[in-house]
């Protein structure tokens, strides 16, 4: 073969490459328009109907095909698990609702094994803070073999406030002997103010005889908005030998299981 053909035959093995190339992006980008266009409908929240899933699905297919052209790009392969995980939620978040809906009102009337069953499964589909928080509620109802007054180690009661001025932090520990009171300021030029008094037994007693543990422990750890708009949090914690149980809400507000101890509480202060 002479030199000129040579470079003839190389010089159209090239453009062929080049053309097939050519071709081969093209195809690549008109598969990744077409599945961005059938992704484009993921605004689906709570639309649970089979056109949905269809379109994710094809999506997903047009990405597959894409891949396969181009195996090294990153694009489609992030894309098929974004959708991997939005059909997963579309079949599986209908049946997590329910399981927690029912949960929750097997937990509301007191029925905790079963509740407890309900939770775990709804907890092995979406692992969550709900499930996790009446796990541990159920977990300190069921183990609370002992009497109030005998099990109550400690209560705290705390307020904050996130936008203010001087100390806008409290927290006062109670316990059957003293009294703690620390105070703290979001300025770091003011030091932490801890004070320290002795517990009256009669005032110790009205505190504990104020506490149903076991409507406590059914309380959930957050309620309503606290410190929402600046408008301050409160929070009662109490502390058992086996369980701790935080209650955190609005400011000033309280419940039919925290009433009567924040009225003790919020008097003496």
């Amino acid at each position: 073969m002479t030199k000129w053909a040579k470079i003839i035959l190389t010089s159209t093995i090239l453009l062929f490459a080049l053309h097939c190339s050519a071709q081969t992006d093209s195809l690549y980008k008109i598969l990744i328009d077409k599945a961005d266009s059938a992704y484009s409908f993921k605004n689906w929240v709570d639309k649970y109907v089979i056109a949905d899933t269809t379109k994710f699905k094809i999506a997903k297919e047009l990405y597959v095909k894409a891949l396969s052209i181009k195996p090294a790009n990153t694009y489609p392969k992030s894309r098929i698990r974004e959708i991997e995980k939005i059909l997963y939620d579309f079949k599986t978040k209908p049946i997590y609702n329910k399981l927690i809906l029912e949960a929750d009102s097997l937990f509301s009337v007191a029925n905790f094994a079963t509740a407890k069953n309900y939770y775990l499964i709804a907890d092995s589909l979406y692992p969550s803070e709900h499930t996790k928080e009446k796990l541990s509620a159920i977990h300190a109802l069921t183990n609370n073999t002992e009497n109030s007054a005998d099990s109550i180690l400690f209560i705290k009661h705390g307020t904050s406030f996130g936008m203010c001025d001087g100390y806008c932090f409290q927290e006062i520990t109670f316990t059957k002997d003293l009294i703690v009171n620390i105070e703290k300021s979001w300025i770091k030029e003011q030091p932490d103010k801890t004070d320290t008094l002795k517990m009256e037994r009669t005032k110790w007693q009205n505190m504990i005889n104020a506490i149903d543990i076991k409507a406590f422990y059914m309380l959930p750890h957050l309620i309503g908005c606290p410190d929402c708009m600046d408008g301050g949090a409160e929070w009662l914690i109490i502390g058992t030998k086996n369980n701790e149980w935080k209650v955190e809400f609005d400011y000033g507000s309280d419940s039919v299981a925290t009433k009567k101890l924040l009225s003790i509480i919020r008097s003496a202060e």
